[in-house]
C-alpha cells in the first residue's frame, strides 16, 4: 500500500488522496484472493483405500 501510494503521490496526487486510492486498490487485492482465485484444497490423483474392518470371530 506504501509503494501505491507513493506512485500516485509522484503521478500527482494529494497525499489524502493518495491514501484511500491505495487502501481500495489493496482491498480489491485481497477480495480477489478471497473469492476469485480462492485456496483449495489439492484434489489427490490416487484415492487410498485402507483396509477393510475385519470383526473378531
Amino acid at each position: 500500500m506504501a509503494g501505491i501510494t507513493g506512485v500516485l503521490v509522484l503521478a500527482g496526487f494529494a497525499l489524502t488522496t493518495a491514501i484511500p486510492l491505495a487502501s481500495v486498490v489493496a482491498v480489491a487485492l485481497i477480495g480477489h484472493a478471497m473469492f476469485v482465485n480462492a485456496p483449495v484444497d489439492p484434489v489427490p490423483t490416487e484415492t487410498v483405500q485402507s483396509d477393510p474392518v475385519q470383526t473378531a470371530d
